[in-house]
């Protein structure tokens, strides 16, 4: 309980932190948007460029410790099992989706933020926000809302208590929706206006703009899907029980002996 505890006053924390983060990058790249330029070359007397960069910086580092963060709690939950997710991920098609948009996300970095032949933080922290959002996606796609919702009843005898720790964990899912949103909407926007954005390749970046897009269009709609998610909608369309009868249509002069023989395939997965 203690330890739970801890986690939820972690977690607060890093939400207020985070939201105050995603303002600070979006408002200002706006302003930048309205005045045809990127977040790359914005730079004014009220706030430097310098000061931009280190901003974005630190708020991308802030997403990178609470992703990490979450990875770590949910392979330590005992409810979870590790193993079985490393070996069905591959067996996903989103797997294969999130790594191809991974490399071309990572390629538009290089070209963007290493094009001077020197190290660049803010380029190597958005590669790792990449690549631990995509480890985190894959582990939240297996676990329900309902799921989480019940093993804190069982962990938590307060009612409140239990309404803050399931309501701050959907609030935790509200903030990778709105800090992919906000990026999506800008890199949007960017393409959309067909501002410079000063890349090392203008060709190359041309193409890159559109992973951009579509890596936080992806993350955009795999949160809202998982938040809104109610396994609870009614049936739309009504499947007929499977019998041996309707997947081999028997002709009604076959023996009763003959009808035994026959069995429903079934595909195999393995």
């Amino acid at each position: 309980m203690v330890l739970l505890c801890v986690v939820c006053c972690i977690f607060s924390f890093l939400w207020v932190i985070r939201v105050s983060f995603t303002l600070f990058f979006f408002v200002p790249a706006m302003v930048c948007l309205a005045n045809e330029t990127s977040t790359e070359t914005c730079g004014n007397k009220v706030l430097t460029q310098d000061v931009k960069d280190k901003v974005n910086m630190a708020g991308t580092f802030v997403e990178d410790g609470s992703s990490f963060l979450a990875i770590l709690l949910l392979f330590c939950w005992d409810k979870f099992n590790v193993i079985n997710l490393l070996l069905i991920a591959p067996r996903l098609a989103v797997f294969w989706f999130w790594i191809g948009l991974f490399c071309i996300g990572t390629l538009s970095t290089i070209n963007m933020d290493f094009n001077s032949n020197k190290w660049d933080w803010l380029g190597a922290s958005l590669i790792l926000e990449n690549a631990t959002l995509i480890v985190l996606s894959l582990a939240l796609k297996f676990i329900d809302k309902s799921t989480v919702k019940t093993w804190i009843k069982r962990r938590v005898s307060n009612q409140h208590y239990v309404e803050f720790i399931y309501y701050l964990y959907i609030l935790t899912l509200w903030m990778y929706l709105l800090r992919n949103l906000s990026l999506l909407f800008y890199d949007m926007a960017v393409f959309a206006k067909k501002i410079d954005r000063h890349a090392g390749s203008k060709q190359f970046d041309n193409i890159m703009k559109i992973g951009d897009i579509a890596i936080r269009g992806s993350f955009v709609q795999f949160y809202y899907a998982t938040i809104f998610r109610n396994p609870n909608l009614s049936t739309v369309c009504k499947e007929h029980p499977r019998t041996p009868d309707n997947i081999f249509p028997i002709d009604a002069r076959v023996s009763a002996d003959q009808r035994q023989a026959l069995v429903a395939w079934e595909p195999y997965i393995g």
